[in-house]
This record gives structure tokens, sequence and C-alpha cells, in this order.
């Protein structure tokens, strides 16, 4: 959470659009130093019942309540200054193959490979946002929340990762090479 850039009031606002049964099913937890922030907005969309803000975990513990969790929530700047911002925790969220809930900037990098992977629900709009939790309600009262596809982390592990760099550097050198290759000029040389 940073005051001002990560802002969870509109997942708020539509958990208190949600009819009393199903916002009874809903609880937001937290882990971190963030607290009063959040404890403070979610009081004023009539929702403190429904959020918790839990000691910051060590980080295979977090790994282990994102793969234990129903949604996950990545809250990013809402603001197109935000566009090419690509947070690690979205790889992790990706990896745990829970279903997502982004609320920042809904052009930026993150949002378009939410969307583009299928990994869950890119939007700001309460209303929205309302709709998309009781759909997952519904589908874990019916006990068809499940993970997602294998297939939403495909090509982003490290090693995959690594595999590109090392393609895109012998790409470039085959193209360009050393100017000692080109010159037939070995260092040291003269």
């Amino acid at each position: 959470m940073y005051q001002g850039f990560r802002d969870p009031s509109a997942l708020f606002a539509a958990i208190g659009l949600l009819d009393e049964t199903l916002r009874e099913r809903v609880i937001v937890e937290f882990f971190g130093d963030a607290g009063d922030e959040v404890l403070a907005l979610a009081e004023q969309h009539g929702v403190r019942d429904r959020v918790a803000v839990r000691l910051p975990v060590a980080y295979r513990c977090a790994l282990k309540l994102q793969m234990e969790a129903d949604i996950l929530l990545l809250l990013q700047w809402s603001d197109k200054r935000d566009e090419g911002n690509l947070p690690g925790k979205i790889f992790e969220y990706l990896y745990a193959r829970r279903p997502i809930l982004f609320i920042g900037y809904e052009h930026g990098a993150a949002a378009c490979m939410i969307k583009k992977r299928g990994a869950g629900l890119v939007s700001n709009t309460p209303e929205l946002i309302r709709d998309q939790l009781k759909g997952w309600i519904e589908d874990k009262s019916a006990g068809s929340l499940k993970a997602l596809d294998p297939s939403v982390s495909w090509g982003l592990s490290r090693d995959d990762q690594f595999r590109k760099l090392e393609q895109i550097f012998s790409d470039v050198l085959r193209r360009h090479p050393p100017i000692s290759e080109r010159s037939g000029v070995a260092h040291g040389d003269e």
C-alpha cells in the first residue's frame, strides 16, 4: 500500500454494493504495515467488518497464502504514468494460479497481461467489481472456483525469461558482431 497510489476504494465500494448475504461471504485480508489507512478506507465505505489487516509475513509464507487464497488483489496506481509498470507481484500471482482482481491503470502493461492471459478482472468500477465478486462467490459455492489454467504463467519463469534474453543477445551479436570480429583484428593485436 502506498497512500495515494494504490487504493482499494473501488473494491470496498463494490463490497458495499453486495446484498448482505453475499457481503458476509467476503473477507479481504491485507498483510503488511498499512493497516490504519486500509481500515479507515474500509470504514468510509461501510465495510470495515469485511476487512482484516494482518502483520507482515515472511516471503515463503506470503507465497503459500497466495496459493491458498480464493482471489488475489493487485493494486496499482490508476494513472497513465504507471502504464509501463510491471510489478514483480504479478508473476507471483500468475504462478499461484488464483483469479486476480486488478485495480489500477486499466491500459497498462500489468492490466494487459492479466486480460491477455485470462487471469482475472481488470477494473476500477465498483459495479463491475461487484458483479465479478458475485460470480466468484457463486463459483466457490458450487465448488467450481478452481485454479487458473497453467497457461497463465507460461513463458514467465526465470528460466523462460533467461532463454528469451539469451536469444535477444544472440540475435544482436549475429547482426552486429563485435568490432574485433568484423575487422579480423583480435584484442591485444596492433
